[in-house]
């Protein structure tokens, strides 16, 4: 749930939860990963379907490094 466009108190019907308690777990698991060195790149559902060739060049961009 993308804090640009959620409020925290929006309900994800699918996991029955509310924005802030998914940023919540998100961010354990983004803090988990960095603790253990892993790199990590967010891509945002809404800018996958939205913007998926910047995405794509992002992704690439990415790889090629």
């Amino acid at each position: 749930m993308n804090p640009m466009i959620y409020d925290k108190k929006s309900f994800n019907k699918v996991t029955g939860k509310y924005a802030y308690e998914i940023w919540e777990r998100d961010e354990n698991k983004i803090k988990y990963a960095r603790d253990k060195n892993v790199v990590l790149y967010v891509i945002w559902e809404h800018d996958w379907r939205n913007k998926r060739t910047d995405v794509e060049k992002f992704i690439k961009n990415i790889i090629s490094k």
